[in-house]
């Protein structure tokens, strides 16, 4: 009985000893799942980071292109308004020329 007391207590203490030794095991698988969670949320931020980046230098291009395509636009106006001032003062030129032939 003595005997069965004390296998008893050893078996209690190597049963403690592999819960332990378990507990530590699932710990550290645990700190490690954290470490990959961690390292795949920066690269997942960084990733994001430069998606944003790479579509706000995209945004900025299309804006610039816009911008210079009104300019041109603007330009070609421009050149069609004086034109077309051109034209009229010509025409009022003539006009009064073929008056002046008549009289």
């Amino acid at each position: 009985t003595s005997q069965d007391s004390n296998d008893l207590k050893q078996k209690m203490e190597e049963f403690q000893a592999m819960v332990q030794k378990e507990k530590e095991e699932a710990q550290q698988r645990l700190r490690e799942q954290e470490a990959e969670l961690k390292k795949r949320d920066i690269e997942m931020q960084s990733m994001v980071g430069q998606q944003r980046e790479t579509a706000q230098k995209d945004l900025e291009e299309k804006q610039r292109a816009l911008l210079k395509a009104q300019e041109d636009l603007a330009n070609k106006l421009k050149k069609q308004e004086a034109e077309a001032a051109a034209l009229k003062a010509e025409q009022t030129r003539k006009r009064r020329a073929d008056e002046i032939l008549r009289d």
